[in-house]
């Protein structure tokens, strides 16, 4: 019986990984003019690498526009630098105690930020460095290696046992002491944050990007807490990704422009009535039919079923004052 030899079929087609597109720096595409002095003094300044990224986002948002200084807020650097939100908070805080940025804030979530060209002022030996902590723990182990020889050489000896057990557990204090000083070899770049979704054009947004604005849309809300703030001085800063995500839905489900929107918000901060009850984008999107007739001097007949049976026309002032006499 003669044996059957099957030969491979020809095989599919290998399509080998498509490599990504190179990128290269060029200085056609920009570049920022920065003082050899500043760059030598970051080099010998001790940063965690939140900070340090914090510090290049900065530059690159003034030198790399030719600005002394630039209107950033925590989100926007988020962006930049690709940390969360909350450690990039935390790392401007540093750097301000530290002096190495300038930090110049409103009553908003922006504010102006610079790197503080005045070396000498910057205190550049506040974090530990982890050589010299290390160091300390050699240090510690070689005590502890010590008082193991002696040990083993007074073995049995009454008179030492008492003394090399006092040693030990002073060298257990002091160990203990240094791992506690000891920073944290993880840091916090290695604490994963919370799943962030990024929304492309937000200039603000919610961690979980339910709520988002862009760029106009936060302007736009500043504009209407500075209108607030006429009305009510004390008036608190609001929740600014939620106002921006009002003036967003405004935009994109109503159709309204920016210049809509403000323009009518200033109306009814001038009213006597609307500007104690239209405090922000929300009521204000949902009072905007009301408001637009009122403005116009003619309201229409409510859609409410017969028990309102007002006329189809009414002047603005007749409404306003059947409205505060509660109707």
């Amino acid at each position: 019986m003669s044996a059957v030899i099957k030969f491979p079929g020809p095989s599919a087609p290998h399509n080998p990984p498509q490599k990504e597109a190179r990128v290269v720096a060029d200085l056609d595409d920009g570049f920022t003019r920065v003082a050899n002095e500043l760059l030598d003094a970051l080099m010998r300044t001790k940063m965690s690498g939140t900070q340090s990224q914090v510090v290049m986002a900065v530059i690159r948002q003034t030198y790399g526009y030719r600005k002394a200084k630039d209107r950033v807020h925590t989100g926007y650097l988020a962006e930049l630098t690709g940390l969360h939100s909350n450690r990039i908070k935390d790392a401007v805080v540093e750097l301000e105690k530290r002096n190495i940025l300038k930090i110049e804030r409103g009553s908003g979530i922006f504010f102006m930020v610079a790197v503080n060209k005045v070396i000498s002022e910057w205190i550049s030996d506040k974090v530990e460095s982890r050589d010299a902590a290390r160091k300390s723990v050699k240090a510690s182990r070689k005590s502890v290696n010590k008082i193991t020889e002696i040990r083993d050489s007074n073995h049995g000896n009454p008179s030492t046992t008492k003394e090399n057990y006092k040693r030990k557990e002073q060298i257990k204090i002091s160990s203990s002491q240094i791992a506690d000083a000891l920073p944290d070899a993880r840091g916090d770049e290695s604490v994963s944050p919370p799943a962030e979704k990024i929304r492309p054009d937000a200039a603000i947004q919610t961690p979980s990007g339910k709520f988002w604005g862009t760029q106009d849309d936060l302007t736009a809300a500043e504009f209407i807490h500075g209108k607030v703030l006429v009305v009510n001085p004390t008036a608190k800063a609001p929740n600014w990704a939620q106002w921006a995500n009002d003036i967003r839905l405004m935009r994109t489900q109503l159709g309204y422009t920016h210049r809509e929107i403000c323009s009518l918000f200033r109306w009814a901060n001038l009213d006597p009535f609307w500007s104690a009850n239209v405090l922000c984008p929300k009521t204000l999107r949902k009072q905007w039919d009301k408001l637009t007739a009122k403005r116009a001097g003619v309201v229409r007949q409510p859609v409410r079923g017969d028990e309102w049976d007002l006329t189809k026309t009414m002047t603005a002032d007749k409404l306003n004052q059947l409205i505060q006499e509660g109707y």
